[in-house]
């Protein structure tokens, strides 16, 4: 049960029917004090009291209890799995567009840091390899800042040193939510370095800096994996 959106739950409700802390308190057989706690986060009602707000006022008693319906979520789901279909076959066909032999090879790449699900793939050959990020969702825990600025880096790091492989920058004068930014994050390097690289499951990173309204930044370090990562030319 998430606190802060039970809190905001129960005023709505006390507002909606235009009820003072006191009158609703009398409803529901409980002190204002309680009430006020309810909607300040300092406490939360006990389950017997949310089923007796739920059948007094008509309110789902799952949104009460913070359970979201499972229509809606395999909804998204199903949405999701044909958006990344669809994406994954743009990034095919700009592969297979750039890159002018039938020696061509795909890894595809991916998060391994659990607030993010990202798409993406690296298509090599002997001669060139390229990268293509399409898709950065967030799936971290709820953020409700208002982002005016994001600043993405793709970097590989070397033995010795980092190498900046691809950057981007954004500013919002309005302001909008980290998964609004990020639906308008990608990346297509092409060429990178006109060589195939190694990379391993540790050694390329995707860092995201967000700066809110209140000029504060939030940093995400992404460690990216592509599976059976490519083999670096014999010389």
């Amino acid at each position: 049960m998430k606190q802060d959106n039970l809190s905001s739950i129960i005023k709505k409700i006390r507002k909606e029917n235009n009820l003072t802390q006191k009158e609703l308190a009398d409803n529901l057989g409980v002190t204002f004090q309680a009430v006020s706690k309810w909607e300040t986060e300092k406490n939360i009602p006990d389950i017997e009291i949310l089923k007796d707000i739920s059948k007094k006022y008509n309110y789902d008693i799952n949104e009460l209890l913070g359970i979201k319906n499972q229509k809606k979520i395999e909804k998204k789901h199903i949405l999701l799995l044909c958006f990344t279909v669809l994406i994954t076959s743009t990034i095919l066909i700009i592969a297979f567009n750039s890159f002018k032999d039938d020696n061509i090879k795909l890894k595809t790449l991916s998060s391994k840091c659990a607030n993010f699900n990202i798409y993406g793939s690296i298509a090599y050959n002997e001669n060139k390899l390229s990268m293509y990020i399409s898709q950065i969702n967030y799936c971290g825990i709820e953020d409700k800042n208002i982002y005016t600025q994001i600043d993405c880096e793709l970097y590989e790091l070397d033995t010795n040193h980092t190498n900046l492989i691809d950057k981007c920058s954004k500013t919002f004068e309005e302001g909008k939510t980290i998964e609004e930014i990020l639906n308008e994050i990608d990346f297509n390097v092409e060429d990178y370095n006109k060589v195939c690289k190694t990379f391993s499951e540790d050694n390329l990173y995707l860092e995201i800096k967000a700066t809110n309204i209140l000029n504060e930044i939030k940093t995400y370090n992404i460690p990216l994996g592509a599976k059976e990562a490519c083999k670096k030319n014999k010389s």
